[in-house]
């Protein structure tokens, strides 16, 4: 879309024109781009996904009027409802400072215009654990989840071999004053205190042992002290099925993240067979669920697998997500370096005519596009395409980097 394109009185003139055409004003969620790729297209998304750049997108209305109730408000449509004067955290910090006073709650509803339910919500809300804000609904505050996102963005381009995880451990032990143990470097929900503070600056111990097969081995090659087991392979099943006649069932990785002194926790089922689902195995436990360290001797197999299955070697976007039995894409390309590089290795032939795209095939494909919908197409439609023409494996990432000029969807 070139700059300028909208302005407030536009976007009020789009709000209106999709309720006359509807017969109702839109939710927010119908014009945003990640929300429809959240729940699929289908419906009214699919509708604004199809004639985008007709509508403009939430976070446009909302940069025009502040919020979207706000220009629900300003547009004189059903649902409108001018900003809030106080912040989220002031208002959870005058409702409870009214009730402590014995305050009834539709009172205090009424004092903050909101809904007695959402009053409610108040008196139960909790701290973020960054000590900065109240959380309502979810587990962290949304300055916490924004910051989170960015991290998670930034990890994905990390690359990590036998040398920078050795470069890593041995910077904890200069700041920490000790060498990490493989419970603190254990990543997603079970991440915390520096690690999950400093997050993508430290692998995770999934990471760790992927590149050395086991823990000790990776402390061996940082040159830093050992920590002799204080179990040995016996006394950790043992404990493992003591849970077991216990729970009745096998425990979880969960359970065993806080244990009492003077029993096996998570980290010396790690130390010991490599990962926790070896450990339930190795005491004759089923695993219920796949806690997976992926070598590359076990993705080079997985990619064997799925070439024989599909009858060719797999692309990308076969892998875009982790699936049961299959890593990501990611995953891979973070192993060997490359997709190519991964089917290389399996002894499988990049396909070419799939995986790859040229600035010839790159216009042609757009061309082609344009004949059959019948007007340019944007990101928004080759990011998902209506399923009349998906003839092609279309994806903005392929298209941008065979463009003519420097990955610019603008050049393409």
């Amino acid at each position: 879309m070139p700059r300028r394109t909208w302005d407030p009185a536009r976007v009020l003139e789009a709000l209106h024109d999709w309720t006359t055409l509807v017969g109702r004003p839109p939710a927010m969620y119908e014009w945003s781009p990640s929300k429809v790729r959240e729940r699929g297209v289908s419906g009214q998304q699919e509708r604004w996904a199809r004639e985008y750049p007709r509508w403009p997108e939430a976070k446009t209305v909302a940069r025009y009027h502040g919020t979207w109730r706000a220009a629900l408000l300003a547009a004189g449509l059903p649902g409108g409802r001018a900003p809030f004067e106080l912040s989220l955290n002031e208002r959870v910090d005058a409702a409870r400072r009214m009730h402590a006073v014995g305050i009834p709650i539709p009172t205090i509803a009424g004092e903050l215009e909101v809904a007695e339910d959402t009053a409610r919500r108040y008196l139960r809300a909790c701290r973020c654990d960054c000590g900065r804000n109240w959380v309502i609904k979810a587990t962290r505050c949304g300055e916490c989840a924004r910051e989170e996102a960015a991290r998670i963005a930034l990890a994905r381009g990390q690359r990590w071999d036998r040398r920078r995880v050795i470069a890593a451990l041995r910077s904890w032990a200069e700041l920490e004053g000790q060498p990490p143990s493989s419970e603190m470097w254990l990543g997603g929900r079970h991440a915390r205190g520096r690690w999950a503070r400093e997050f993508p600056r430290w692998p995770s111990t999934a990471i760790v042992v992927s590149c050395f097969e086991s823990w000790n081995a990776a402390m061996a090659g940082a040159r830093l002290p050992v920590t002799p087991a204080g179990y040995t392979d016996a006394e950790v099943i043992e404990a493992l099925r003591a849970d077991v006649d216990r729970l009745g069932r096998a425990p979880r990785l969960e359970e065993w993240r806080v244990r009492p002194s003077g029993v096996p926790g998570v980290g010396a089922v790690v130390t010991h067979f490599g990962s926790w689902n070896a450990g339930l195995r190795a005491a004759g436990l089923r695993v219920t669920r796949e806690y997976r360290v992926w070598t590359p001797e076990r993705v080079l197999a997985v990619l064997r697998r799925d070439a024989a299955r599909r009858g060719r070697a797999p692309v990308r976007q076969d892998w875009a997500r982790a699936a049961r039995g299959r890593p990501s894409a990611g995953t891979v390309q973070q192993l060997f370096g490359s997709w190519s590089r991964g089917l290389r290795a399996a002894g499988l032939e990049p396909n070419v005519e799939r995986d790859k795209w040229t600035k010839a095939t790159v216009l042609e494909a757009l061309r082609g596009l344009e004949r059959e919908l019948g007007r340019q197409p944007n990101r928004a439609i080759c990011a998902s395409p209506p399923r009349a023409i998906r003839t092609a494996p279309w994806s903005t990432a392929s298209l941008e980097a065979g463009s003519p000029r420097a990955g610019s969807w603008a050049g393409t």
